[in-house]
């Protein structure tokens, strides 16, 4: 079968992809000096200036920081071939939201969006276009997921059996399964045609 390789991670140590959190993480630790000297200045409190600062440290550490890390450590592993690997027909593809509203600080309503697949009898699940060092369809064009859609998954699991800590390293897709070839689905799903596969 001819692979097309739609995601791969990146191995080049960079952390380019997260270089956002960095900016942020400094530009609050200037927005913290800025008002460090004018608190100074007026002889005022220095409690706001330390506040921003240490949320700027924050983002920039663990945004920045951390993110890059895990993305060096992912791409070594996949380097030096120690994932796992699965192949088939997409199945269970489903994109819903999660309302993660607050009723006490939130104003209005807040949600989080989830997508799913499940190739043979491995799920796995993740957060449409967060950033992530693994993969989370946030690439352009981003993988239009269907049932049917054959796929060879490289990943590693952070943690045994649990299908949001399976971190996608590379994504490979195929030609549509041939009709008919998703009778063992978790749930009735639709054959490529749009029919239910006969049993």
């Amino acid at each position: 079968m001819n692979w097309q390789t739609v995601y791969q991670i990146d191995g080049s140590g960079d952390g380019s992809s997260f270089l956002p959190f960095l900016y942020v993480g400094l530009g609050a630790l200037l927005l913290a000096l800025v008002l460090y000297l004018r608190a100074r200045a007026a002889k005022r409190g220095r409690g706001t200036p330390t506040v921003v600062a240490i949320f700027g440290v924050l983002v920039a550490g663990l945004g920045y920081g951390m993110n890059t890390w895990d993305q060096g450590r992912l791409a070594r592993m996949l380097a030096s071939g120690e994932v796992l690997s699965v192949e088939g027909p997409v199945s269970a593809h489903q994109v819903w939201r999660e309302d993660i509203t607050n009723p006490k600080k939130d104003i209005g309503r807040r949600y989080r969006t989830w997508e799913t697949i499940t190739v043979g009898t491995t799920s796995f699940i993740w957060s449409p276009g967060a950033v992530e060092p693994a993969f989370t369809n946030a690439q352009l064009p981003p993988v239009a997921f269907r049932d049917g859609l054959m796929v060879r998954v490289t990943y590693v699991e952070d943690v045994a059996g649990e299908a949001h800590q399976r971190r996608i390293l590379r994504l490979e897709t195929g030609p549509d399964a041939p009709v008919g070839a998703l009778p063992d689905a978790p749930f009735p799903s639709l054959a490529p045609d749009g029919h239910l596969p006969s049993r």
